[in-house]
């Protein structure tokens, strides 16, 4: 993924809120500063156990490839289901 120093860039992904479900940042380089971490809006109208959205923001400070990896897991649980390793090259 490409960004820019100082440019806010966003990160999206798909929660299951229904089921305790959520994307969190679980590790980011030291360049990189998570500056918002948004739900989507519910559906209209709203389904049981729909997947919804979620947009991690996130400014990098310095020039250079960053790793940031993601966690998928409930707040409760002690490991995420799922993980996944972005690689953010930012100039």
């Amino acid at each position: 993924m490409a960004a820019t120093v100082g440019v806010p860039f966003a990160v999206s992904v798909l929660d299951l809120p229904d089921a305790g479900y959520v994307w969190r940042v679980e590790r980011a380089a030291a360049a990189l500063e998570l500056v918002e971490d948004a739900a989507g809006a519910p559906r209209d109208p709203p389904l049981a156990g729909a997947p919804a959205g979620r947009r991690l923001v996130l400014v990098a400070h310095a020039a250079g490839l960053h790793v940031l990896v993601l966690a998928l897991g409930r707040p409760w649980e002690p490991a995420p289901v799922e993980r996944r390793t972005v690689e953010v090259s930012a100039a």
